[in-house]
């Protein structure tokens, strides 16, 4: 509740005064667990709108996005609601940047030598088990805005250098299409 970026007052405001027959929003998987009591008063005042509440965790690669994210999606209604089912295939990362992923485009950013020191270091002490890169055969792991500006989430060159993902990939894999404009700085973008 002290949290500046608490959007839910001015949400369930908009519900109140708009009454929409349906309307959906999602957060961070936290909000079932560490969060709990929190979520639980979010929903009895939506609830007390009339609405009923559905919510599910779900991985946004299940539904087409390549890479993991499971993220908290409620929806609220008045009649009936049914969850999309999953797809059967998910999509790698190879399907969503495979034609980009072992170039060298201008803007990319190579570790440096300490850079991959540190990687190795963080891997070993947090016991991981398969490194950080990106595999052309799986989904990425959760893209979040900290991936561009650190080692995150990488590229492993096939000369075995490393760089940091570029705009256009991390959109890519987070679905959005190659028309999309991407504009402003780099930390804008």
């Amino acid at each position: 509740m002290e949290d500046a970026r608490d959007g839910f007052p001015v949400f369930i405001d908009a519900v109140k005064k708009l009454q929409p027959k349906v309307f959906m929003f999602k957060n961070v998987r936290g909000l079932l667990y560490t969060n709990k009591w929190y979520f639980e008063l979010v929903l009895t005042e939506l609830r007390k709108l009339g609405c009923i509440i559905d919510y599910k965790l779900l991985n946004t690669v299940n539904f087409g996005v390549p890479q993991n994210r499971e993220r908290l999606f409620v929806f609220g209604h008045r009649a009936k609601f049914k969850f999309p089912r999953p797809d059967q295939h998910k999509v790698t990362v190879g399907e969503a940047i495979g034609d980009i992923m072992f170039t060298t485009p201008p803007e990319r950013k190579f570790f440096t030598a300490l850079m991959d020191t540190n990687v190795e270091k963080y891997e070993k002490a947090s016991s991981c088990i398969t490194p950080r890169d990106l595999y052309a055969d799986r989904p990425a792991r959760t893209l979040t805005c900290r991936n561009l500006a650190s080692a995150m989430q990488r590229v492993r060159l096939q000369d075995g250098r490393r760089r940091r993902l570029v705009h256009r990939e991390a959109a890519r894999l987070q679905s959005f299409p190659d028309g999309y404009e991407l504009i402003g700085n780099e930390t804008q973008r």
